[in-house]
């Protein structure tokens, strides 16, 4: 029953001319489930591959792929439909999950807006605490007494130009956030990507 309520929905989307529907579910057959009937209400839902796309049209996935997938962020979805949605909130310690976390980031909740900059970022991000590791290496060189007076002076120079990189990257970063703040603001009411959440669990 869940899965052809859902269907009725993406349908009723579909007639309004929204196309751009991501379906999770908890596993491969499910998705598989959902695929195949959704052919005799005339909707071609594909399957993501990898956790590097967001793919166009109807999509699904399963909740792992939506856990690892920064791609999803990058597409405006009109509607993300969550099978077995009791998913969500299942971690041991009751803390948010990765995939409720990447949920709200891609449905513009007020909630995601941290993890939205993360996922758009990911890349800049890794390269800022990769920079901040090998100044902080670099330091436990310039801090042991053992270090010659030639290799402090390397050492120093690299530090200097390591932080410059550093304080760019950090600056890139504080604007790339504000800029997601405002668009997770500017994406309320109306404009917000609609989410249905389908669970057996009462």
């Amino acid at each position: 029953g869940k899965t052809f309520t859902g269907l009725g929905v993406v349908k009723r989307m579909q007639r309004q001319g929204k196309n751009s529907v991501l379906i999770v579910v908890p596993d491969d057959k499910i998705a598989a489930d959902w695929v195949e009937s959704g052919v005799p209400l005339g909707l071609s839902i594909s399957k993501l591959q990898d956790t590097k796309s967001a793919g166009s049209g109807i999509v699904i996935t399963t909740y792992a792929n939506l856990g690892d997938n920064d791609a999803l962020a990058r597409r405006q979805w009109d509607m993300v439909v969550a099978d077995g949605a009791h998913t969500l909130m299942q971690s041991a310690d009751g803390t948010v999950t990765g995939y409720l976390a990447n949920l709200r980031a891609i449905t513009h909740h007020p909630d995601g807006a941290y993890q939205r900059h993360t996922m758009l970022n990911r890349k800049d991000i890794d390269a800022l605490a990769k920079l901040s590791e090998q100044i902080q290496a670099n330091n436990k060189i310039l801090n042991n007494t053992d270090t010659v007076d030639a290799m402090m002076a390397s050492v120093r120079a690299e530090n200097e130009r390591l932080q410059k990189e550093a304080d760019a990257l950090a600056k890139k970063l504080r604007e790339a956030s504000d800029a997601v703040r405002a668009e997770v603001a500017e994406m309320q009411g109306a404009k917000r990507t609609r989410l249905l959440a389908l669970s057996a669990t009462p």
